[in-house]
């Protein structure tokens, strides 16, 4: 492969050459903006707001090879990646998998159906991550018979509550962190880790609400913030929720702040990514109930070491929607 066809046009591209890796900063992201820009992603896991907002929680890493961006996560040996981003990333895939036994998570189907094809590589399919993607007009409008449970939440929340909904800016952050805080108090956040690295990441967000490509919206009841939902471009026709979350204590209110997002703030695009149901159960049957159009699945490719199981994907999880 030619080494570096690409890093010469991304701005400020300063990365270390694989094996050596650096930490994700902020100062990244116009690089990573620029790179996926130029190689549009699939997969919910690959914005720079993501891998910044969870970079400490799963220990991201960033390095350069053979002209592509590497994302290594949790420091574990042998490596783990994310799929690489550059012109040709199932070679570089198929490179480090033979070389050093190194194992990539979150491959799209494509990259992963081209990988199969090479000798002794082996293909893992990781239902528990795969992305739901749904129709960005369908879900605004909550049209059609099967859609009649949700419309009928948002009406009785719009008709049982005075609210308001405002586009987030950097004048709300503080109401949201207060939000976050008292979500997390009825959550029980404390108590998981998973929950308390979600705050983190979202922590991690508010404040740099206007220098990332955020679109969000918060509902506000006597003023105070009572739901809030942020999500970005993930490709020219995608957005993806990074958070959604709302009180309990306001029936209909978790559908309410999602219609009134999708429909002040995603008017453009042609589809939502919701991200993974994590395997849990509760979140797999609410995510199921806005009708998915297809599923974005993802593979775990590694090499089969001689006389071991079959490798399962190595564990990485994203935000619970909830």
């Amino acid at each position: 492969m030619s080494a570096r066809p690409f890093f010469y046009n991304v701005p400020c591209m300063d990365m270390p050459v694989f094996p050596r890796s650096r930490d994700v900063v902020f100062d990244d992201r116009e690089s990573f903006n620029t790179l996926f820009r130029l190689y549009p992603p699939v997969i919910s896991e690959m914005t720079f707001t993501n891998l910044f907002a969870w970079r400490e929680f799963y220990r991201f890493s960033v390095a350069e090879y053979s002209g592509h961006l590497l994302l290594g996560c949790g420091g574990a040996a042998p490596a783990v990646f994310l799929p690489p981003v550059g012109p040709d990333p199932v070679s570089v895939m198929m490179e480090l998998i033979a070389a050093s036994g190194a194992q990539f998570i979150r491959v799209p189907e494509v990259e992963a159906q081209r990988c199969a094809t090479a000798d002794g590589a082996v293909i893992v399919s990781d239902r528990d991550n795969a992305d739901y993607l749904y129709d960005a007009a369908e879900l605004a409008s909550l049209s059609g018979a099967k859609y009649d449970g949700k419309r009928n939440l948002v009406r009785r929340f719009q008709s049982s509550f005075p609210y308001e909904y405002h586009p987030l800016t950097p004048s709300l952050i503080d109401r949201c962190r207060d939000f976050e805080h008292r979500w997390c108090s009825e959550k029980g956040c404390d108590r998981d880790a998973g929950l308390c690295a979600e705050r983190r990441a979202f922590d991690t967000m508010l404040p740099h609400c206007g220098c990332l490509p955020l679109r969000g919206g918060a509902i506000t009841i006597g003023g105070e913030v009572k739901a809030v939902c942020i999500g970005e471009l993930l490709n020219p026709e995608t957005l993806v929720i990074h958070i959604l979350k709302a009180m309990r204590d306001y029936p209909g209110l978790y559908q309410a702040v999602f219609h009134d997002f999708l429909v002040k703030e995603a008017r453009d695009v042609r589809y939502i990514n919701m991200e993974q149901d994590l395997g849990v159960d509760g979140l797999r049957k609410a995510k199921l109930s806005y009708h998915p159009v297809r599923m974005v699945d993802k593979y775990a490719v590694s090499r089969k070491m001689r006389g071991s199981a079959e490798p399962q994907p190595a564990v990485l999880h994203g935000c619970s929607h909830e």
